[in-house]
Parts: C-alpha cells; structure tokens; sequence
C-alpha cells in the first residue's frame, strides 16, 4: 500500500488563556454549564503561521478499539504498528521498505493493543492490551517471531476500557503494567502490576480515584525533575491526578487537580517544549460555558517539587468529546510541536517559541479519529497515523521520506555497560561496522527520546542520558539514511 494524496493544512486562530485550578477539593462538581457559572473570558491571540501539508504514505484497515503499538516485535529492523482491526483480531503491520505495509501476524484475541515491549527481558517481546474485563500479555514463541502466545492475563478488572501503560515508575529495574479500572458508574481506580519473573506479574498497587467517573491515558515521567517518576492520569469529571513512586513499589498521590474539563481522558507531555527547562503536561477534553462546549487543553508545569501549577489553556474547536493529543517534531527541525485532533475537522499544530505562549502554526484538515506518532519508515521524520475509518500514515514531506531497507539485513547487537545505568553507559558494536551515523533513543511508548550524531570512527560511544525518567529504552544506531546498524536495550535507574 503505497503514498496517495496531500493533505494541506490551513491556518486558523487560537485562544489562550491561564487561570487558577478549582475547586480545591469537596466532590466531584457537575459540568460547569449545568451550575450556571461561566469562565473568565480569555484573551484572544490570533496566531497566523506557516503553511504545512502533510504527505499520506500509506493506508492500511478499519481499527477496532482504542489504541496502538509501536515496535519491531521481531527484531528485523522493520518497525511495525498493531491494533485491533477487521475480524476483531490483533493485527502486526510492518513497513517493508517504499512506504509499503503488509500483514505479518494476526492474534485469535481481540486484543485493544497498548504497547509493544519486552516487559520480562527474555528476548521475547509482547504485546499489551485489554480484552474484555482482562489485561493480557501475548508473546512471541522465540526472539524472531511476533507476538502469538498468550503467557499472562490479570484478575478481572472491568470491560470498560482502562488505557493500558507500561514503565518503571518505581526505579526498580523491573517493568510494570499500570491500569485504569473504569467501573462505569462507580469510583474509578489505579492498578499496578509488576514483572516478578518470566511471564509473571505481581500486584504491587492499587488506589480509589475520585468517582463515580472513568480515567484515560497515563503519562510516565519525571514531571518535577526530583529523579522520582510520576504517573499522571485524568478522565471524564476532569480530575488530574499524579502519583509519584518515593520507594520501591511504593506510590503516593502527590497532586490532584480540577482542569476544569470533562471528556478529559487524553493526556500527553513529559519533555519540556516551551524551552523554560521544565516539562509540561497536557490534558485534552471538552471545556463547557454558558453557552458553548469546546475541545480544549489545559497546560501544567512544576512549580516546585510535587507540586503544578496550570501554565495557559488552548480553547479551540466547538463540540463534545474526549479528543486526541500528541507530541512530536513533526518536521524534523526546531522545538517539538503540540497535535490536538478536535471536532471532526483536523489536526491542529501548535509550537512554542516563547515561554508558557503555543501558537497555531497550522491544520491538517480530514476525517475525525484517534492520532498516534511514531518514525515508522526510520527516515528521521516522525509519522502521524490517523485513525477513522481506515488507518492512514501521514509525514511532513521535508526530506526523502522513505530510507531502502532490505528485510535480510538484520541490526547488528548493541552492547550496552554497564546495564542498567545510572548516569552513563558505553555502547559497543559485535562487530566494526562503517556508516554509523547518529545515535537514537526511544522509550517504551515508541517516543524519540534523544537522537544525535556519533563517530564510532574513535572506538565505543558514551551514552549519557540526562533527564531520562528511570525505565527501559530502545537504544539504536542509525546510518545517515536511518537504517538501524545496530540496536539494544539499556535500563537507566536512579
């Protein structure tokens, strides 16, 4: 399936506002239209920006469900995306070269695919997800194979859908998987489970969330900079909620804020993309007044240790719904950029060059859906994959979009000591190997994390990853067309 048509984004305007956070505390209050209150009128910015059009590459199948992984399942050097398409069934899709994409194994389960790891370090990796009331980790049967084997499924939680993560947010070295248990009409909750052993999983946490409601996505990350990772969640009543992990397995709530949205169960950040050195999270949902209900998105920042304060908010797109968010630098040049998918229209792109302030610069209009992120064909350029009726892939046409890959060439082992680290590792290649020329770091959600150039001319290379969370990264090394040369995975701890 190959590149078809452009689609050119036009400019609009945006609203910015910043605000304090309520209520304090008390119960869950009822949408703000439906109390008679209104928000304080925002200042309006009209930021007109560049034009940018957005090249589709691909499109693959109708997707069933509500997430997506990310990965190389099979260690070919081939990335590859999974989701729950027709027939309910999982499905691996993996890019074979001219942004051509085939069908390379379909799980029995109808699996709502969240990530894509080896979450046991057995040289197997997985696929995680919900099914039904379930969390369930499929493997594969040898380091070469994809994921087919189911090895691991929780206790009942619920068959509301709970947004599966996975990390290390407690430091220890061992991955864990972190679930929303979404009851409905009763208190949402917190579960974590942790890898013990081969294809086992322990419950280490669990906590009561603010209810009745649901919660959404999670994000895993060093939001205050104290070397303690968080795990930041909102949902449906509009609660943000940060758990920070002090100990081992050990969580306590350390932040729990009204943003004053509903539908608000996206939730993206962790990377600082203003350039004021601290990281933000954004939190996506409808914003209602007297008058008019809206996508929006409000914006956090550390204050100081455990604690955030809201930053600004984007109001945008009139209608109701839960939306969908990301981070990536779309163009492959300058500071990362915000995607906010609203009301059916497009993709809205914004991009900070002064701190606390995001600018529209740009949106790609089209059909509603779900957005993910991920250099999918390893050129360098991140993709966007749009969920709709179909499942298209999308590149900023900057530079040649598509490196030759030939699927025999199998990425030479990375070695990395000392594993894990704490402030720096040296990698070292099996063999000496010509054309290595950058260095690519992704973390277990598939997000670029850091890339740079390298000389391996000079012998091993110092890896030191400063302001990475605690967790399991992906560690390649590219050559100048973003083939893999070499790949491994390195665990940092603090």
């Amino acid at each position: 399936m190959s590149r078809t048509s452009l689609s050119c984004i036009a400019v609009a305007f945006v609203c910015v506002s910043s605000g304090s956070d309520c209520p304090a505390g008390g119960t869950v209050p009822p949408p703000i239209h439906s109390r008679g209150l209104s928000v304080p009128s925002p200042p309006v910015i009209f930021a007109m920006g560049d034009s940018i059009c957005l090249t589709q590459l691909a499109t693959l199948e109708l997707s069933f469900g509500y997430g997506m992984a990310f990965g190389d399942s099979d260690h070919d050097g081939a990335t590859e995306l999974a989701f729950t398409g027709q027939m309910n069934s999982y499905r691996i899709w993996e890019h074979k070269g001219d942004n051509v994409y085939s069908i390379e194994a379909s799980g029995i389960s109808d699996l709502i695919t969240y990530a894509m790891a080896d979450t046991d370090q057995d040289g197997r990796s997985e696929i995680i997800g919900q099914t039904s009331g379930y969390v369930q980790v499929w493997e594969s049967i040898d380091a070469t194979s994809h994921p087919s084997l189911l090895v691991w499924s929780s206790p009942y939680l619920s068959n509301v859908v709970g947004y599966t993560a996975i990390g290390d947010s407690d430091r220890d070295g061992h991955l864990e998987i972190i679930q929303s248990v979404n009851g409905g009409g009763s208190a949402s909750g917190l579960v974590i489970f942790e890898n013990t052993g081969n294809d086992m999983f322990t419950s280490v946490f669990s906590a009561t969330l603010t209810g009745p409601s649901s919660t959404g996505e999670k994000l895993v990350a060093d939001l205050d900079g104290d070397d303690r990772t968080e795990i930041a969640l909102c949902g449906d009543r509009g609660w943000l909620h940060v758990f920070e992990s002090p100990s081992d397995n050990v969580w306590v709530l350390t932040s729990r804020i009204w943003t004053g949205l509903f539908n608000a169960y996206t939730v993206d950040g962790g990377q600082d993309t203003d350039g004021n050195g601290k990281p933000e999270i954004f939190v996506m949902g409808t914003l209602f007044t007297d008058s008019t209900a809206s996508y929006s998105t409000v914006i956090y920042e550390s204050a100081v240790d455990d604690s955030l304060v809201r930053v600004t908010s984007i109001v945008m797109d009139q209608g109701i719904g839960a939306g969908s968010n990301a981070l990536c630098n779309i163009d492959a040049a300058g500071s990362v950029e915000y995607l906010m998918r609203t009301s059916g229209i497009g993709i809205r792109i914004f991009r900070s060059c002064t701190p606390g302030i995001w600018n529209l610069i740009g949106t790609a209009y089209g059909p509603g859906g779900g957005i993910s992120v991920y250099d999918l064909n390893q050129n360098g350029i991140t993709e966007v994959v749009w969920e709709y009726t179909t499942v298209r892939i999308f590149e900023h046409p900057g530079t040649t979009t598509d490196p030759s890959f030939d699927s025999s060439l199998r990425p030479l082992a990375l070695d990395l000591a000392p594993n894990p680290c704490r402030a720096q590792a040296t990698l070292r290649l099996s063999h000496p190997e010509e054309g290595v020329a950058r260095l690519a770091v992704f973390d277990m959600r598939g997000r670029l994390v850091e890339r740079r150039a390298v000389d391996v001319a000079g012998g091993p290379i110092l890896w030191q990853p400063r302001g990475l969370p605690a967790g399991v990264y992906l560690v390649r090394l590219e050559d100048k067309r973003g083939r893999i040369v070499a790949s491994g995975r390195g665990t940092i701890v603090h």
